[in-house]
């Protein structure tokens, strides 16, 4: 017996899988503390996601806007701000992007857009809904990835 998906469910599977082994990374090797090569290295990996991928158009501004402040904290040594660009964080991304690709959601929100092309108003409305979600559904899976990080390596003091 073969366990058939369909094509497009097949890239989002990949890609769920890709954002769990990246948090996974950044569960167990990151748990010390960031250095500038683990942002560099994480943002390399974001153009490959983004090269090896058929993206949701939406997305690609947001992850434009995260490669380009990733780039101006590594570049500029923002120490503080590492942590923004770790494993944890750039995972969590990948995997809410890879849930907003999939159909159930997609679909409803091209829907809505097409439906709102009349009014520019509407339209609006709709793209914020989207990119407030997409952000909100992003900062909440960070939080659960950084407590169950937390639960799984505690910090010694």
């Amino acid at each position: 017996m073969s366990f058939l998906v369909q094509p497009a469910i097949q890239g989002v599977l990949a890609e769920f899988l890709s954002a769990l082994v990246i948090i996974g990374i950044g569960i167990y090797l990151e748990y010390k503390g960031l250095d500038r090569a683990s942002v560099v290295l994480n943002l390399g990996g974001l153009i490959v996601f983004a090269f090896t991928t058929q993206m949701d158009i939406l997305v690609i501004p947001l992850l434009g806007l995260y490669f380009f402040f990733g780039m101006l904290i590594a570049i500029f040594k923002v120490k503080k701000l590492y942590g923004l660009f770790g494993s944890k964080v750039y995972g969590s991304l990948l995997l809410i992007v890879a849930v907003f690709q999939l159909p159930s959601i997609q679909n409803p929100i091209y829907e809505m857009l097409i439906v709102s092309q009349a009014s520019q108003e509407a339209m609006n409305t709709v793209l914020i809904f989207f990119y407030g979600l997409l952000l909100f559904s992003w900062f909440m899976t960070c939080v659960f990835v950084w407590i169950f990080a937390r639960i799984l390596k505690p910090k010694k003091h």
